[in-house]
């Protein structure tokens, strides 16, 4: 059974938001090991959220590539 574009759209950005979700709680238990100390011009890199956006295109795209390539499928059958 073929899934529709809206179907497919719909679960990437499930997966995307996922991937956000997963990535900060991630992020939050590992940066107490791998924590560094960033110059004061560091501060403000992320104000614009481009690593959680990042995120959510990682998840997005990969879910779309796995639904198109036919290894979601393929994945799940075996």
């Amino acid at each position: 059974m073929h899934k529709s574009w809206t179907q497919i759209i719909i679960e990437s950005i499930i997966i995307g938001v996922i991937f956000i979700i997963l990535g900060k709680i991630i992020g939050c238990i590992t940066k107490p090991f791998f924590g560094v100390s960033l110059p004061e011009v560091c501060s403000k890199w992320n104000d614009k959220y481009i690593l959680e956006i990042n995120w959510f295109l990682l998840g997005f795209v990969t879910h779309m590539f796995f639904e198109f390539s036919g290894l979601g499928d393929w994945y799940c059958t075996q």
